[in-house]
């Protein structure tokens, strides 16, 4: 007649397995919930990203009228504060931001319902552009950078590897 202490310690194989089975479990969610807020952090303004280097393309291969329109404006239907001539003495071949060719996009940030793109040419000032979130329209930012306080990862890690 078997005792009640023969099987004293059978369940605790199928314990172990299934701890194993809900920690892998729970690993692999906070793996899946980090890699998506990465990527979430990484494309959430591709679009205006995409967006301002059309216009530096659209500028690299001269093409001021297309480069214009992605500011909102046409030739038939200026911007009433941008006129197409002050168009081309910003962005003309005889402006401080002629060398498309040198230009990369510098700083990215959002800022309330638009995105503030920097851009870096090889002489001069950083370009601040803003793209308005609903139109998609680029247009001048009104600041350098987003105000208030922010991380700042990418200066700290310039300034600890001498890149700055």
């Amino acid at each position: 007649m078997p005792s009640y202490l023969d099987h004293y310690g059978a369940d605790e194989g199928r314990r172990a397995a299934r701890r194993r089975t809900l920690i892998r479990i729970i690993a692999a969610a906070v793996i899946v919930a980090l890699i998506g807020i990465a990527l979430y952090f990484q494309f959430r303004n591709y679009r205006q990203e995409a967006l301002v280097s059309q216009f530096i393309d659209l500028l690299r291969a001269k093409e001021y009228q297309k480069a214009y329109e992605l500011w909102g404006c046409t030739q038939q239907n200026p911007c009433p504060g941008y006129k197409p001539e002050k168009f081309l003495e910003d962005f003309g071949p005889s402006s401080a931001y002629a060398d498309a060719a040198s230009a990369r996009i510098d700083l990215v940030e959002t800022c309330g319902n638009g995105v503030l793109i920097s851009i870096r040419f090889s002489k001069g000032d950083p370009l601040a552009l803003w793209v308005e979130g609903a139109s998609q329209t680029i247009g001048f930012a009104p600041w350098p950078e987003c105000p208030g306080r922010k991380w700042r990862f990418r200066q700290f890690f310039d300034r600890l590897f001498g890149r700055a």
